[in-house]
C-alpha cells in the first residue's frame, strides 16, 4: 500500500493524490503521443483529428481551420491529464497495485469506446477492424504504464 500522509489531514492527501495524478496524466499523455509519431512513422498512418471533433462538439466551438492542429493537441492533453487523476485516485484505494492499473486501463479505454462514437467525433470500435481496436488499445497500455510507473515513483517519498 502507498504511504500517506498523516490521517488528520485527509483534504491534503486528496489535494496531493489528484496533483500527483494530473502530473502523471500529463506525463502519460506526452508518453503516448511519442509512441503515436513513431508508429505513424513506421506505418505511414496519418494523425487522428478525433480530438478535434470531440472537443469542438464538448465545446460549441468551430475551430480556425489554422489553428486546427493546436487546438487538437490541446484537447488530446487535457483529455489525457484529466485522466492521470483516476491514477492517483484508485491508490487511495489501497488495491493490490496492478488493480488499481487494470482498472484505469479498462475505463479510460472503454470510456473513449462510448463517448467518441457518441459525440459524433469517431466510428464505432466495432467499425476500426482488429488492426485498429488492436493499435488504440497499445496505447492506452502505454498511457496506463506510463502514469502508473511515474505515479508510483512519485508516491515512494509521501510522508507516512
Amino acid at each position: 500500500m502507498a504511504k500517506r500522509l498523516p490521517e488528520e489531514n485527509p483534504l491534503g492527501v486528496l489535494a496531493c493524490t489528484i496533483g500527483k495524478g494530473l502530473f502523471c496524466g500529463f506525463f502519460a499523455t506526452a508518453v503516448m503521443t511519442l509512441a503515436q509519431q513513431i508508429e505513424m512513422k513506421i506505418t505511414g498512418r496519418s494523425g487522428s483529428d478525433t480530438p478535434v471533433r470531440a472537443g469542438a462538439t464538448v465545446l460549441g466551438v468551430t475551430p480556425i481551420e489554422e489553428k486546427k492542429n493546436t487546438f487538437n493537441n490541446m484537447v488530446h492533453f487535457f483529455y489525457g491529464t484529466i485522466w492521470g487523476t483516476v491514477v492517483g485516485l484508485l491508490s487511495l484505494l489501497g488495491f493490490p497495485k496492478t488493480i488499481p492499473a487494470l482498472f484505469h486501463f479498462i475505463s479510460m479505454w472503454v470510456t473513449g469506446m462510448i463517448i467518441l462514437p457518441a459525440l459524433k467525433a469517431s466510428t464505432p470500435p466495432w467499425k476500426w477492424g482488429a488492426k485498429g481496436v488492436a493499435t488504440d488499445g497499445f496505447f492506452h497500455v502505454i498511457f496506463t504504464l506510463s502514469a502508473t510507473i511515474i505515479y508510483r515513483w512519485l508516491d515512494r517519498n509521501s510522508v507516512e
